[in-house]
């Protein structure tokens, strides 16, 4: 009850970590999601032919539930995953001694990034198409005329247009990394140490039943 948070805030050191970790996480991964979702979104805003079909790929990491993805990615990076076999390949070297990406917390917390942008940038590349198809296409137009080049065209037209959506993105996406839970539990469990616990993976351990122990 009550005991559990007074606990919680007064004397456990690790929960104040996993805020740490936290951070750390969204400072890695938002400035790949946001560009990559952006970058994704104009090019699917284009019309050429089948497009169709590529909206469809780049979102059916989204439809695909977190745990799902979480041991994918835990079977890749294993110790006798697939990328060590390719490093492997190339490097016969390391087949004495294969990478552990999981017990060092930077190639962990590397990993985790990575399936959380696979995750979720598809997500946002949606809220981008539909900001990027409400532009009026007069403006394209007379900044043509006037010669501006695609980044100017980008920068004064583009992006001060489609500012209040990529505000409500941001913030979902802040929302969003501060309750990665899953990606954590499936590959790390917060190992090395806790180093990769987040503050919902850690809170999931430690008082959800089935996982506290």
């Amino acid at each position: 009850g009550l005991e559990n948070f007074a606990t919680m805030f007064t004397k456990d050191a690790a929960y104040w970590r996993t805020w740490l970790t936290t951070f750390e996480m969204a400072i890695y991964k938002l400035p790949i999601e946001l560009p990559l979702a952006m970058i994704v979104a104009l090019l699917l805003n284009r019309n050429i032919k089948g497009i169709g079909f590529f909206r469809g790929i780049y979102y059916m990491p989204c439809i695909i539930g977190l745990a799902i993805v979480g041991v994918i990615f835990y079977n890749m990076f294993d110790v006798f995953g697939l990328v060590n076999a390719w490093i492997t390949k190339v490097n016969p070297e390391y087949a004495a001694d294969p990478i552990s990406w999981f017990s060092n917390k930077w190639s962990a917390m590397f990993i985790i990034t990575a399936v959380g942008v696979w995750k979720t940038f598809g997500t946002n590349a949606i809220y981008f198409t539909a900001a990027l198809s409400n532009v009026p296409e007069e403006l394209y137009e007379s900044a043509r005329l006037d010669g501006a080049g695609r980044f100017t065209t980008f920068f004064k037209i583009t992006l001060p247009s489609i500012l209040p959506v990529f505000k409500v993105i941001m913030l979902l996406s802040i929302l969003g990394t501060l309750s990665v839970n899953d990606e954590v539990i499936v590959l790390t469990n917060g190992a090395p140490n806790g180093g990769t616990h987040t503050v919902m993976s850690y809170l999931t351990t430690k008082f959800m039943p089935g996982f506290a122990g």
